[in-house]
């Protein structure tokens, strides 16, 4: 919108068979592997964090 600065949805998540969260993501084009989703593919989820603003606090 207008006056309005870009933001972006930075997101991570933890498997329930890993110990911390896992790289940082963001559907942004930029990270092969890493645009649209968050996981580990037959790893069932156990947290999903996701900060929007115009840079990644993670």
């Amino acid at each position: 919108p207008k006056g309005e600065t870009y933001q972006q949805a930075y997101y991570r998540s933890q498997t329930t068979q890993r110990t911390g969260y896992l790289g940082t993501c963001a559907d942004n084009g930029t990270v092969s592997g890493y645009d649209s989703w968050a996981g580990m593919l037959g790893e069932p989820l156990d947290r999903l964090q996701i900060h929007i603003n115009d840079n990644s606090k993670y």
